[in-house]
This record gives C-alpha cells, structure tokens and sequence, in this order.
C-alpha cells in the first residue's frame, strides 16, 4: 500500500530462496512506492528497469500496487497477464482492513 509502504504479500518463490538479487529487488520495489506508488492508476501498466531485471507494477481500484520481478527475456505480456489475473483474485479482498488490522510486528 503505497501511502503508509505496508505490504499484504511478498513472495519468492521456493527455488529462488537466497536469490543474490533480493535486496535489489526489494530496493526497487520501494523506490516505486516512494516515488510513483500513490499516482499509478488502476489498472495502469508500468515497468522500471533495474540491476536485478525489471519490476512490472499496477495498482487495483482501492489504490494498492502489484508488482512482479522478471529477468530482461521474460515475456512482457506474460508478466501482464499474471499482474490481471492478481488483480482480479485480490479485487474481492479487502486489503485495506487486513493491513489496518494485522499486527505492527509485521511490518
């Protein structure tokens, strides 16, 4: 959630645990919510160039982003489509009181 940075998921998937890239990865994902989080537009798509590959992001109704990490050779319409298919999962959740109500230890 861009105005406050708090996050609702973060995965990497298992075969990716101790990726050297995952404090790159993490440093652009919050250079987006710094910077670009609070303008981008539902369902909007977006992509930063990075060290570590490219950050694909998109924001959903209420505000929140969603962002996927690809290597330069993943195809760009495959990263869209996964970021849709995420909005549409996420879309009947109510993100906003889960963060509101979890547990500052989380964060």
């Amino acid at each position: 959630r861009p105005r406050d940075r708090k996050r609702f998921a973060s995965i990497l998937f298992p075969i990716f645990h101790g990726d050297p890239n995952e404090a790159l990865y993490e440093e652009a994902f919050q250079d987006v919510l710094r910077v670009a989080g609070v303008s981008v537009k539902p369902q909007s798509r977006h992509k930063l160039s990075f060290r570590g590959g490219i950050l694909y992001f998109t924001a959903d109704s209420q505000g929140n982003l969603y962002a996927v990490v690809a290597s330069d050779d993943f195809p760009m319409a495959s990263v869209y489509e996964f970021l849709d298919e995420m909005l549409e999962v996420y879309e009947s959740i109510d993100v906003a009181s889960a963060l509101d109500q979890a547990e500052e230890s989380l964060w």
